[in-house]
């Protein structure tokens, strides 16, 4: 919800979630309402265990600060994409270039792991 909440540029935003299983909604003033609540669901419903969601909650948010400070930028400020491609080009040649020069021992050059 950080990574909505950043998009939007702020946390007070109305949501509403309807079920057609229950015939319910439930409507949020805020991201952190709508969290709370299917946090809550899904432990209450058995899906999962208060810690595993706890956690899940630590990794979205290391996950959403990355996107947000490297991906969630201004538009119109130039050659931003171009940019943006040059960077993703790069990337991609390393990870190329990485996982071509490392070839698993004992198997024979040109042949792939089935």
């Amino acid at each position: 919800m950080d990574t909505l909440a950043s998009f939007f540029g702020t946390d007070h935003v109305t949501s509403t979630i309807e079920s057609t299983v229950t015939n319910t909604s439930f409507e949020a003033a805020r991201f952190k309402d709508v969290h709370r609540y299917v946090h809550d669901a899904r432990i209450l419903g058995g899906l999962h265990y208060r810690f595993s969601m706890n956690t899940g909650r630590r990794i979205g948010r290391d996950v959403s600060k990355q996107l947000t400070h490297h991906y969630f930028k201004p538009a119109g400020h130039g050659d931003r994409d171009d940019e943006r491609e040059d960077e993703h080009r790069v990337v991609r040649r390393k990870i190329d270039g990485g996982l071509s020069s490392r070839r698993p021992s004992g198997l024979p050059r040109g042949r792939r792991r089935p």
